[in-house]
């Protein structure tokens, strides 16, 4: 049977590669060429591998690869006295195991490596930039420009391409897109068995990030086109059981090493957002000016790295204008920078998924059912993940790759836009788009290079040892010496403290980064009565704690 199936699967492809050796030529040359083109940016030496998220998950993924188990050799988070317990090397608290677990094959297989750590997320690309170019072929079977077109522009588009970094988000927007193929096709075929295999990648989803739960926001939408109540609930019923199947794993980790199904981060990293607000909210309120040192930054390092923070009581308290005002500002911010500055979905492209977001609306007036026409429906749920994303923009402060989930959507509308298009302007695009992503990565700036602080802590530093840094996350991974987050205080015996916890012995300062003006003095080579300065040169300086 499987001979049989894997025949069929070879047949099938000799067939397609014969019917359009352009197209297949395409997108061999397009996947070649933007595989050489990142690789290039990632694969020169001593590249540092990337900025706190990105270190974490390189950490964890190690970890995973060399046997030591799904767990970090990094505290960072301070809000409350942190998490229980006093391991610098502990399970992983937030949302990384799944990216992480899929990261590590690749460690063990290829060594470790920022190359190697971008590779799964490359390789994402590539294959989503298919799936794009196979629902635009479903759409338009007679019509191989749009299929060349959305291959061409989902592998070069810029945000896509920017999110092959180390970050979750090209992840999450490959099981959104899985899921809602399965869904579209469960609906049209109406089989429980795909409405489980829907519902596991949207548990999957979840997993990776939070935000996989806008996936959720269908189902209102599905009653729309199916009448049978009963069948609604059923399916609804087969839908969730997969998430909680694809979720399950991540239940199982919290419970196992925290006592929790939720990461337990996330009470932590919400009450740090109080304090945070609450310091911004109250100096705002009191006119309070930080001379030589960015505010906003003071309030974000004090609520999360310092152990002793607490919320500041405001002068006046929250209403309910004030809280519309905040999200009419998010939102405001994310409409501005994700569409007017290009950063999401860039000008040129936007004409044409407007009128992909047209078509899609006309093709629900067809007198066919749309549940028997599945690549229709996937075009509305295009159009539904689209405005997740602007309700998602008024929850959140910007950083575009959160919306990562929405470019190849985008696409989708756009390619089924420039259907209505002389051919002309559809070539026009494609020839943009390659020139606009291939420039991208040839005039990119490079990636930033590790510090020689890392190599020289590692032959100065005695085996065992744990240090305190501003930036453990890039520290013990560079190093492999466990690290704790500098506490961002000035209290002494707060920092004494919190060494002791830890069995913090070191206070490693790389390229005179410390955060807060209390350890100034440090970088300068002077020591405090409770320190001896053991090492310094231009990049990094090492103090020892008296005991």
């Amino acid at each position: 049977m499987n001979k049989d199936l894997k025949n069929k699967t070879y047949t099938s492809l000799v067939s397609y590669f014969k019917a359009r050796p352009l197209e297949c030529l395409v997108f061999l040359i397009s996947s070649i060429l933007s595989f050489y083109l990142v690789a290039q940016l990632n694969l020169e030496d001593n590249l540092i591998i990337g900025n706190a998220d990105q270190g974490n998950m390189a950490n964890l993924a190690r970890n995973i690869a060399e046997g030591n188990g799904a767990v970090v050799d990094n505290v960072w988070l301070m809000t409350d006295g942190g998490l229980p317990g006093n391991s610098v090397t502990h399970a992983e608290p937030y949302w990384s195991v799944y990216v992480a677990a899929i990261i590590a094959p690749f460690f063990k297989v290829f060594g470790v490596s920022r190359f190697v750590f971008i590779l799964p997320a490359l390789l994402i690309n590539i294959a989503i930039a298919g799936l794009v170019a196979w629902i635009v072929a479903k759409s338009a079977p007679t019509n191989r420009i749009p299929v060349i077109l959305g291959f061409v522009i989902s592998i070069f588009s810029i945000p896509m391409l920017n999110a092959i970094n180390g970050f979750s988000d090209i992840y999450l927007t490959l099981f959104m897109l899985l899921t809602g193929l399965a869904l579209v096709y469960a609906i049209s075929m109406n089989k429980w068995l795909l409405f489980f295999i829907a519902g596991v990648f949207a548990g999957i989803a979840v997993a990776i990030k939070p935000s996989g739960l806008l996936l959720l926001g269908i189902w209102p939408v599905y009653l729309v086109f199916i009448n049978d109540r009963i069948a609604i609930l059923r399916n609804l019923v087969i839908f969730l059981f997969g998430m909680m199947v694809g979720l399950t794993p991540y239940f199982t980790y919290n419970k196992a090493n925290f006592d929790t199904f939720l990461s337990p981060g996330l009470h932590l990293v919400s009450k740090a957002l109080t304090i945070r607000d609450s310091i911004r909210k109250a100096e705002k309120d009191n006119n309070v000016e930080r001379i030589g040192e960015n505010k906003w930054d003071h309030a974000h390092r004090t609520a999360l790295y310092d152990p002793d923070a607490i919320p500041v009581h405001s002068a006046s308290s929250d209403t309910l204008v004030s809280k519309l005002s905040k999200y009419v500002i998010r939102l405001k911010t994310f409409i501005q920078k994700s569409f007017i500055w290009g950063m999401l979905i860039p000008l040129w492209l936007m004409p044409f998924v407007l009128l992909g977001i047209v078509e899609a609306v006309l093709k629900l007036k067809s007198k066919e059912s749309i549940t028997n026409r599945p690549f229709d429906l996937f075009l509305v749920f295009c159009v539904l993940m689209l405005i997740s994303g602007f309700v998602l923009g008024s929850y959140v402060s910007f950083e575009v790759r959160y919306w990562n989930y929405m470019v190849p959507l985008s696409i989708v509308l756009a390619v089924v836009g420039t259907t209505k298009v002389p051919k002309l302007v559809t070539i026009s695009l494609l020839i943009f788009s390659l020139y606009s992503g291939g420039d991208y990565l040839i005039n990119h700036a490079g990636l930033k290079k590790s510090t020689p602080a890392y190599a020289k802590a590692i032959d100065i530093l005695p085996e065992g040892a744990k240090v305190f840094t501003s930036s453990p996350w890039q520290f013990v991974f560079h190093t492999k010496i466990p690290s704790v987050i500098l506490p961002y205080s000035e209290v002494p015996e707060t920092i004494k403290n919190t060494a002791i916890r830890y069995g913090v012995e070191y206070i490693a300062i790389v390229d005179n980064d410390t955060k807060h003006a209390y350890y100034k003095p440090l970088e300068k080579g002077q020591t405090f009565d409770y320190l001896d300065l053991i090492y310094r040169d231009e990049h990094l300086i090492l103090y020892k704690f008296i005991n």
